[in-house]
């Protein structure tokens, strides 16, 4: 330890997945390619390195998944997600909404 310096752990949080193969992710893909254009998506399974209120859901049994819809031609510099001024690209928004759209419309037929 460092001389003088306390610290105590306050909340901790239990890692936790959701399954890739599923129907919502199925759905998911289905939504993305059609508001891409693009059938050729590769989709890759990722681990936060924070936390969601996923941490509460998951263990009800319920899927869950982290998703932004960000548009790879957006400049970095536009999205502060989490940060000062917190921000999104417009093309980003766009193509979220379109791809949630498109998921809801999927889910539904």
């Amino acid at each position: 330890g460092i001389p003088n310096v306390r610290y105590e752990i306050d909340n901790m949080a239990l890692s936790n997945e959701s399954k890739f193969e599923t129907p919502l992710m199925e759905s998911l893909k289905r939504a993305t390619s059609l508001a891409v254009g693009d059938d050729n998506i590769q989709y890759v399974p990722a681990i936060s390195t924070g936390f969601t209120d996923s941490r509460f859901l998951r263990p009800t049994g319920t899927i869950t998944y982290g998703f932004s819809g960000a548009h790879p031609d957006d400049d970095p510099m536009l999205s502060f997600i989490h940060g000062t001024n917190e921000s999104v690209g417009i093309k980003s928004l766009i193509n979220g909404a379109k791809i949630m759209t498109g998921l809801v419309v999927d889910m539904l037929t």
